[in-house]
Parts: structure tokens; C-alpha cells; sequence
């Protein structure tokens, strides 16, 4: 494998909806599995996450579990107490393609095959970035967009240079 990546399912819990103020958002340390929970501004339900994860068993494996639901509301009433007594309306699974560092590998990896993957959650928040920037690098062989290929460089798992993850959030 030149490119280390596992897919891990990521879940998410959704409350019935609370007054505004009864539950600010919060993202809190590792020491709680980052922890965190917002208000939809939607319908005022509360989501909670956490970085409680688990290794899919396949990439069909969508059920969301017990074990995430259990462990994302000790850390949800901790943080909001009003939590307590709300009703879970949803709960939901997807998943999260993680490279051991946390940080995607981006690059070219072999004659005309190039990567971006491996974002960890952030693909999405990075998407319009990397895409730019990889559509330049294959097209120019540069970029204008600011990225640091060096970090993110594929091959830096098969010389065995982790980097400290970028991102750490959920």
C-alpha cells in the first residue's frame, strides 16, 4: 500500500429541538474524544459528535450503533445539562477516509495518476482548495493556490514521516 488510508465510520446524534441558549456550542479537548454539539438553525435540534470511532467493517456498514449513542450523550449532558431530558430524533453514520498522520495525501503518485485523499472530515471544507490546486499541478506542473506539497506529499508514509495533523476537530 503506497497510500495508508481506512475508512472509519464517523456517526452524529440529533436532539429534538431546544430553546436557544440552553446548549451553546462547544468543541471540547481530546480528553473528551473531542466532543461536541451545535444548534441546527434550521429547527433548533441540538447535534452532537464526537470523535468516538470505529473501524468500518465494510463501506456498506451505515448503522449507526449503541455503543457511539451511549458514549456521544455522557459527553453531550456534560457540556449541556438541559440534555438530559431531550428526545434523540436521528441518529446517522457515515464515514471519514483517515491516513495514519490524519492528513490527506495530495500529489502526484505515479506517471499520470495523481491523489487527493485520506482528508480525515475535512475533505469537504478543502475540497475547493485542492481541487484548484490539483487541476493547476496536472495541467502546469505548479500552482497558485498556496498548499504545501511537501506536507502533504503521498509518499511520505513510505518513508515513514507522520506529521502532526493539521485539523482536529469532531
Amino acid at each position: 500500500d503506497l497510500v495508508p488510508i481506512t475508512a472509519y465510520k464517523h456517526q452524529l446524534v440529533k436532539t429534538e429541538p431546544l430553546e436557544p441558549g440552553q446548549a451553546e456550542p462547544l468543541v471540547c479537548p481530546p480528553a473528551w474524544d473531542d466532543a461536541y454539539i451545535i444548534q441546527d438553525g434550521e429547527d433548533g435540534g441540538i447535534i452532537c459528535g464526537a470523535g468516538i470511532e470505529y473501524k468500518a467493517r465494510s463501506l456498506d456498514d451505515y448503522e449507526p450503533t449503541y455503543d457511539f449513542l451511549r458514549g456521544v450523550l455522557e459527553y453531550a449532558v456534560r457540556i449541556a445539562p438541559p440534555l438530559r431530558y431531550a428526545h434523540i430524533v436521528r441518529q446517522w453514520a457515515g464515514f471519514y477516509a483517515k491516513t495514519p498522520d490524519k492528513n490527506p495525501a495530495i500529489g502526484k503518485l505515479l506517471d499520470n495518476f495523481y491523489i487527493a485523499a485520506g482528508f480525515s472530515g475535512h475533505g469537504f471544507m478543502m475540497a475547493p482548495a485542492v481541487g484548484e490546486a490539483m487541476a493547476e499541478f496536472i495541467a502546469r506542473g505548479r500552482s497558485k493556490v498556496p498548499l504545501d506539497w511537501e506536507w502533504y506529499d503521498p509518499y511520505r508514509f513510505e518513508r515513514g514521516e507522520l506529521r502532526a495533523s493539521a485539523f482536529q476537530i469532531g
